[in-house]
């Protein structure tokens, strides 16, 4: 991001089979898998599965639209850090974005 920010930290638990939909983000996010496997798929090619085990951690730009799915039989937990601009009203952590294309999952 440019200019001032904000930082907002997130525990999330996705429950086996849930999903957190396509989605993008308004500033660079960091994530660390605490418990389980979780599942995510880029919209570039929705098809390919990447896994992030537990005590891993990845991160992704504004720009990238992803999907995060558990596909295990345990619950995952993970935590983001979300580095956002400063707004007033605060800007959404989250932005809800439509499925790629036919054939992607959901």
């Amino acid at each position: 991001t440019k200019g001032p920010i904000e930082v907002a930290y997130q525990r999330i638990t996705i429950q086996p089979g849930g999903t957190l939909g396509w989605h993008s983000h308004p500033g660079p996010t960091v994530v660390t898998v605490f418990q389980g496997t979780l599942s995510f798929y880029h919209a570039e090619d929705c098809t390919t599965e990447i896994e992030s085990l537990t005590g891993q951690s990845f991160s992704n730009l504004p720009d990238e639209i992803r999907l995060a799915r558990n596909e295990g039989a345990q619950p995952v937990v993970v935590f983001a850090s979300y580095y956002v601009p400063l707004q007033s009203p605060p800007v959404a952590l989250r932005i809800d974005q439509p499925s790629p294309g036919p054939g992607c999952p959901l």
